[in-house]
């Protein structure tokens, strides 16, 4: 009976199988309804991060900024992006920044999401870890990456000492020891 009430609903167009961002409990490996959630604003850091541009260099910029509070989802970032009508980055719309860590190109794309005010108003796009960034993935026809850092085997095994509950600051320097990356004095990650 459970079979063929999903094969009615389905054909009926009632449910539908897809990618979707789901709330993850790190504890109980389990999803959780919106409902259960209680979110909470934390104090973050504010992370500087140089992407490359793809071609070398544009004039004299070498790359974008991104400020960010999560550098850990960098894996699964699909794209950057920046204000249609910011005119610091209006030449830059279309063309490819490459993403540190994994080398792989990614485009910059324009979306009125982006806060010119906020950060250097250049924005990373992780569809898989982020309801807005989900949602600007889907306008843009973006690809999810869905990377579950800190329960990979690799970080696991390599760093047994870090609860899997770990700080969004540890999941950082989880990041930083696996890929050799040390940030310099004033914290912005470059080539």
């Amino acid at each position: 009976i459970v079979t063929e009430t999903f094969v009615r609903l389905y054909n009926e167009g009632l449910i539908y199988r897809g990618k979707r961002l789901v709330n993850w409990d790190p504890k109980l490996h389990t999803a959780v309804s919106d409902l259960e959630v209680v979110q909470e604003e934390e104090d973050g850091f504010m992370w500087h991060i140089n992407y490359p541009f793809a071609d070398g260099p544009i004039g004299e910029l070498t790359g974008l900024t991104v400020a960010t509070t999560r550098p850990e989802t960098m894996l699964g970032d699909v794209a950057v992006m920046v204000h249609p009508e910011d005119e610091r980055y209006a030449h830059l719309i279309g063309k490819s920044v490459r993403l540190p860590l994994c080398d792989r190109n990614i485009p910059i794309i324009a979306d009125d999401y982006v806060d010119r005010e906020f950060g250097t108003g250049v924005v990373k796009v992780t569809p898989a870890h982020d309801f807005n960034d989900y949602a600007v993935g889907q306008r843009h026809k973006l690809p999810i990456i869905s990377i579950p850092l800190c329960h990979t085997p690799y970080f696991i095994i390599k760093f047994k000492q870090i609860r899997k509950t770990a700080s969004i600051i540890d999941r950082c320097h989880l990041v930083q020891m696996a890929y050799n990356i040390k940030p310099s004095d004033d914290q912005y990650w470059e080539e």
